[in-house]
């Protein structure tokens, strides 16, 4: 009997050793590894996996990140870089009082970048745009000629050449633009790109600018083409974000209105960019009405839709 109950509490006891049995780390792994460069305001994805699969918490060294929950496969967080610096991270598991750490280090060199998340310019970068004009042409009543209406599509492509001093100020680099309509010969335009501002130049020998505008327009900012010398003076403000447009999510909608639109019997016209890209649409709506002494009046309806539709980044 003393053996039979001997036998009992000797299990019993070897369970209760079981259940109690304190867990160990066994391994902790972080991906990605070894360096990485990337740009001020870019995001990496950075995991960490371990034995056993879950664990009270992940410390991530170099970041300050903890992270204390994960799924069945990894603990991960995206981490997005504010500003330049060189890290150097590692994961550390904790498991009660006790840790480890991965083998692995991730090391981060985060470069200032692009200066503007629409302006992102390097050689090779091309834009390709549809074009398509629609023309309608009303004639009042006993003007003697019939109403007409006709629509063309034309190509209209810009390319990033190269970066190069402007020879009215050597110091100051601009980036060379290269526009083609159709199969017409290739027109210039340069932008120097700052933090704040981009500035246009028509010309490598001007030493000013002929307009600029905000490097990372916010909704409600505004700014202008020409001067008070321009005949061709044009007004451009940020009317709304997060538009979808030609297929892009989160656009800037931007309307733009020529100083001459008064004499205009309608006008309408909008731009649409997007971050990393530019811009992927415009729209125009144009309508004038002429009177030719008795004959009676003239309308012209003219409608634009510039589509981007073909990106390449160089």
């Amino acid at each position: 009997m003393k053996k039979a109950l001997l036998c009992v509490l000797s299990l019993v006891l070897a369970a209760g050793f079981v259940v109690c049995a304190k867990e160990e780390l066994v391994s902790v792994d972080l991906s990605p590894t070894g360096d990485h460069t990337i740009n001020m305001g870019d995001s990496i994805q950075i995991e960490v996996t371990t034995d056993p699969a879950v664990v009270d918490s992940i410390v991530l060294s170099g970041i300050d990140v903890t992270l204390t929950e994960g799924s069945e496969d990894a603990y991960s967080t995206w981490w997005k870089a504010e500003t330049t610096d060189t890290l150097y991270i590692t994961a550390t598991a904790w498991l009660g009082d006790e840790n480890l750490e991965s083998e692995g280090t991730l090391h981060i060199v985060v470069n200032e970048g692009y200066l503007s998340p629409y302006f992102q310019f390097k050689e090779g970068k091309r834009w390709e745009y549809e074009d398509v004009y629609s023309f309608t042409i009303d004639y009042s009543e006993g003007y003697g000629m019939e109403d007409t209406s006709w629509q063309d599509t034309l190509w209209y492509t810009q390319e990033v050449v190269r970066e190069v001093p402007l020879q009215g100020s050597p110091e100051i680099k601009a980036w060379e633009l290269s526009c083609v309509l159709d199969d017409g010969a290739p027109s210039t335009i340069y932008y120097r790109i700052t933090k704040d501002s981009v500035y246009v130049y028509a010309s490598l020998q001007d030493s000013t600018h002929w307009y600029s505008l905000p490097s990372n327009p916010k909704l409600g900012d505004r700014w202008e083409t020409g001067d008070t010398n321009t005949l061709i003076r044009t007004t451009y403000e940020v009317i709304s974000e997060g538009e979808e447009a030609n297929g892009y999510n989160n656009c800037i909608k931007i309307k733009v209105l020529p100083h001459e639109y008064e004499g205009y019997e309608g006008y309408e016209s909008f731009y649409y960019w997007v971050l990393n890209v530019w811009e992927v649409l415009r729209t125009e709506f144009l309508v004038t009405v002429d009177t030719v002494g008795e004959l009676g009046t003239i309308t012209i309806i003219r409608e634009e839709e510039r589509t981007l539709v073909s990106f390449t980044e160089g």
